[in-house]
């Protein structure tokens, strides 16, 4: 493989991993996606600057306490007793997503 070559493939890769780590995707889950190690994952990032995602259990909760009360309080009731969170931010992404195509709800 030629350096243009290689140049451009490590391109792809590394926008595929500051893609995935941008969405919030833990090291390892990124690691079995593109096919390397975590560490590899992370001296990437390191070498190209990116701060890690937060990917502890925490990550809802440092969402909820930056919200005011009225807008807990409407979350909460948006959310409800049958749903969950991930499934309402599941929800909001797939209408944004429609809606960038052109696409009805």
């Amino acid at each position: 493989m030629n350096t243009i070559t290689k140049q451009a493939s490590r391109d792809i890769l590394d926008k595929q991993i500051i893609g995935l780590n941008s969405l919030g995707l833990p090291l390892r889950t990124i690691g079995e996606k593109i096919g390397f190690h975590p560490t590899t994952v992370t001296q990437r990032l390191d070498a190209l600057g990116v701060e890690r995602a937060d990917t502890r259990h925490a990550f809802m909760a440092d969402i909820y306490d930056n919200l005011n009360e009225s807008q807990k309080a409407w979350l909460m009731s948006e959310v409800g007793e049958h749903s969950n969170i991930k499934n309402y931010v599941q929800h909001l992404l797939l209408r944004a997503y429609h809606q960038s195509q052109g696409a009805p709800n």
